[in-house]
């Protein structure tokens, strides 16, 4: 089978390190029988089974007898991260924008609301920070709206990643 000779030069000026991930995804897709694109559905699909996961155990601590509010809004901001890291998985076929400081401002244009959602994240972000870090406030009335406020958020992002990533290939 003939080959562009553009990509003879680039075979030629391959480093090592590039050539072994080449043959890595050839191993991959060998070895899974599946294309790379597939493998990467299999991840977004994984990432949103555990964002759901996190919103479950933020739910129950909300639902405790005495709430556990500062595991919830925790718990509620990794919902919302590992949603959107799914989403901006499958969008730009990496997962360059992982960092949690990156992550707000890499929704991909076809999420709905994608720069409210940026918003969103960021905040919650920073309520998540002050909730497993900071020793103040000590007040349950604060950490209790906080809570309120961080797992409204995260009740609605499911349902909306769940069909961006359906729309993406991914079985739900």
């Amino acid at each position: 089978m003939p080959i562009d000779t553009n990509r003879l030069i680039r075979v030629g000026q391959a480093k090592c390190k590039e050539r072994a991930a080449w043959e890595e995804g050839i191993n991959l897709e060998r070895v899974s029988g599946q294309s790379i694109q597939a493998l990467q559905v299999r991840v977004a699909t994984a990432r949103i089974f555990l964002a759901k996961e996190m919103h479950s155990y933020s739910k129950l601590a909300m639902r405790l007898p005495k709430p556990l509010y500062r595991l919830a809004i925790s718990r509620a901001y990794y919902s919302m991260y590992h949603a959107i890291r799914a989403a901006a998985y499958l969008h730009y076929g990496g997962d360059d924008h992982q960092q949690h400081s990156d992550l707000p401002q890499k929704l991909p244009a076809d999420f709905p609301d994608y720069q409210k959602w940026g918003n969103q994240l960021k905040s919650a972000r920073e309520y998540r920070n002050q909730a497993d870090y900071d020793p103040y406030p000590r007040s349950q009335v604060y950490w209790r709206g906080v809570a309120i406020l961080v797992t409204k958020d995260a009740n609605e992002l499911a349902p909306l990643t769940a069909n961006y990533l359906r729309a993406k290939g991914c079985r739900l």
